[in-house]
């Protein structure tokens, strides 16, 4: 147990700034600008935090090298380093470790906090902590080892030699060509955690992104086991996101263009907002979302539905997820490398004979008579054709095979063909599918089509009593249902909130008033649209306006607050309208006007759903998260933050992972009851 006054006094005299730790962690909020080597403050923090260790923190006036193979810094810097290490040093008593202290000159400072490593070796040979960094300083106690952190050598600091830093530099430049550093993902302790934070923050401060946004993407990132192997405190990132937004945001560069490169031109500086209103869910919902038809998906709806009692929105969505479909090659988004160009599209109507039906074959009669079924790019499907899954699979272009007798040799599995670019499945009575499901058995249609969506392939048990895989099955599926069967269908299935009913647009609409005749389509018009769907279906780029960004992250932010039910997935499906909205456009454009449009759009989603999600008597992830770690607290009285994970199953598939857990943890209010020997909070229910 370490007595923090004696040795952050000891450390102050030296004139160090000093810090409290929690082992090896600051745990202040915007510790580095609170370090001091004020006796009266550190004996206040010695009131509160009497056991605490010691951070020496780095900054203009000092610069430290931390070494993790202090065998190897010797080896790289050769016979210079008995000059350059004749400096105040300190060691935790473990092997091969050790802290040197330099005074700061600028050009170190401006170099910044740095860390280079061998690939594939333990451990950094240096890493260079200034500003914003810190050690733990002579006197504490190690949390792993016990060990006391005891002056090597008790040295005059001499300023920071500009040959080592020249050599420093050349071997980190080595490894980082760009001049940016690099992580290797899951990030450790140790390896520069708050480093990769910051780094992610400056980036959204750059385009305009506020704390809010800024603290939101941070704690995605700290809860992804797959980025953060050991995520960082509330607190640090409370921290991290208060200094990334002290920043001024610089002025708008040249608009990026993904794939190429425009002239330059004068752009609006602006900082982007988009206007949230202050309920998720309005009193009044109106089932007809009102926008101005805009890029070329909405002139083509507007054209074959205009004069007629037909719903644009209808056409819209159904022309969406036809003119997607057909985007083989789509550009790729910098913010969504993974966007896929699947869609399930469910139109919804109170009564039969509004429309669904028609609006279907005209949009089907549109890309027809336009050629654009006549090259192979989509394969129909009716859905009242499609059976099992096993005889699904195979219809969207994967095969079966029958076990053979004969030695597998080393071979299992099936050669998938693919076969068809795009599936494009058609039910003209919604439930007619929940009906083919029910029969299949219980891994049916709905299953397949949740995983359809996600992987993109799926395979079966059994077929003909062989197996049947499809890979790249590319299948958008349309849905029409009456109100009534809608809710009839899906009623206690468990297939709203992560399920099925997740990953689908909803278009509810009724009939429009029609006075006369229907209006006949204008072919020339029609011509002349598709025209351009086709040059926009080509698109190998789209330009990004700078505050585009900054706007999109903004309602990403939006969407992560509303109620978790009916927001599975909406963030999802915004970015898939988003980049329709765009690739459709008559200028290739994604700006603010653009994600105005698909936040709009997405709002209205969500308010829909929550006014036709049907009843669900599943059992709820959050629920069982909730009973799960309430029991387990009740059996064991008081666990820390990690243990609970364990009980919570969080990495097991079905238990609604770290998301689900990091929600209910909040929402639980346990109450923090001590410190284990390596800082981790212990916590206990309630009284």
């Amino acid at each position: 147990m370490s007595n923090f006054l004696t040795i952050a006094l000891r450390n102050a005299g030296r004139g160090y700034r000093i810090i409290p730790l929690r082992g090896k962690d600051a745990f202040l909020k915007n510790w580095p600008e609170l370090a001091t080597t004020d006796e009266a403050t550190i004996r206040s923090w010695a009131a509160k935090y009497p056991d605490a260790n010691v951070g020496v923190c780095g900054g203009t006036d000092l610069a430290i090298v931390d070494t993790d193979r202090l065998s190897r810094l010797i080896e790289v810097c050769g016979p210079r380093w008995a000059e350059w290490s004749q400096t105040y040093s300190v060691s935790s008593g473990r092997r091969d470790r050790a802290h040197f202290y330099y005074l700061a000159t600028e050009e170190v400072s401006a170099w910044g906090n740095k860390r280079w490593k061998e690939q594939g070796v333990d451990g950094n040979i240096f890493e260079l902590k200034v500003k914003g960094a810190l050690v733990v300083g002579e006197g504490s106690i190690h949390p792993d080892t016990g060990g006391v952190y005891a002056i090597t050598q008790n040295l005059p600091l001499i300023p920071f030699p500009a040959e080592l830093l020249a050599l420093f530099k050349e071997h980190w430049s080595s490894q980082n060509p760009t001049g940016k550093r690099q992580w290797n993902l899951p990030v450790h302790d140790g390896e520069g955690r708050d480093d990769f934070l910051i780094q992610q923050a400056g980036k959204l401060r750059n385009i305009g992104a506020s704390e809010g946004v800024i603290r939101a993407h941070l704690s995605d990132l700290n809860s992804d086991p797959a980025i953060m192997a050991d995520p960082k405190s509330e607190e640090d990132l409370d921290r991290i996101a208060r200094s990334a937004a002290r920043y001024d945001v610089p002025a708008p560069a040249p608009i990026v263009l993904i794939g190429g490169r425009r002239p330059g031109e004068t752009v609006d500086t602006a900082l982007p907002i988009i206007e949230t209103g202050a309920e998720n869910t309005p009193d009044s919902w109106e089932p007809r979302l009102d926008l101005e038809p805009k890029d070329y998906i909405d002139l083509v709806a507007l054209e074959i539905t205009k004069g007629t009692p037909l719903p644009f929105s209808f056409a819209r969505e159904t022309l969406k997820m036809l003119m997607l479909a057909g985007a083989l090659d789509p550009p790729i988004l910098p913010w969504y490398k993974t966007l896929h160009m699947r869609q399930y599209v469910v139109l919804l109507s109170e009564e039969p004979g509004i429309g669904k039906g028609e609006t279907w074959r005209r949009s089907i009669a549109t890309l027809e008579k336009e050629g654009l079924l006549a090259n192979n790019m989509y394969e129909l499907i009716d859905g009242d054709g499609l059976g099992s899954p096993e005889y699904s699979v195979v219809r969207f272009g994967g095969e079966h095979k029958k076990p053979s007798t004969r030695p597998s040799e080393g071979r299992s599995g099936v050669t998938v063909q693919i076969v068809r670019p795009r599936n494009i499945v058609y039910y003209d009575e919604g439930k007619k599918l929940a009906q083919k499901d029910q029969a299949s058995g219980s891994s049916g249609l709905v299953t397949m089509y949740t995983k359809l969506f996600d992987s993109n392939s799926h395979s079966t048990g059994s077929f003909k009593n062989g197996t049947a895989v499809v890979k790249h099955a590319n299948v958008s599926l349309m849905l029409h249902f009456v109100r009534e069967a809608f809710e009839l269908t899906f009623a206690g299935t468990g297939v709203t909130a992560d399920g099925f009913l997740s990953r689908c647009t909803f278009v509810v609409d009724y009939r429009s008033p029609l006075h006369g005749n229907w209006r006949i389509v204008n072919s020339a018009s029609i011509a002349g649209l598709m025209q351009k769907v086709r040059e926009c279906m080509e698109r190998k780029s789209l330009e990004i306006h700078p505050d585009a960004e900054a706007a999109r992250l903004a309602f990403v932010h939006e969407i992560r607050q509303w109620e978790p039910k009916f927001r599975s997935r909406l963030e999802f499906l915004f970015n898939q309208d988003l980049f329709a909205r765009a690739l459709f456009s008559t200028d290739g454009m994604l700006d603010r006007g653009t994600v105005e449009r698909a936040g709009k759009w997405t709002r209205h989603q969500y308010e829909t759903r929550t006014q036709v999600y049907p009843l669900d008597v599943s059992p709820d992830k959050r629920e069982q998260m909730g009973h799960t770690l309430r029991n387990a607290l009740l059996k064991h009285g008081r666990l820390t933050r990690s243990q609970l994970m364990k009980f919570g199953n969080v990495l097991r598939v079905g238990s609604g992972g770290y998301t689900i857990f990091a929600q209910v943890f909040a929402a639980m209010g346990l109450k923090e009851v001590g410190k284990t020997r390596k800082g981790a909070s212990i916590y206990a229910l309630p009284e």
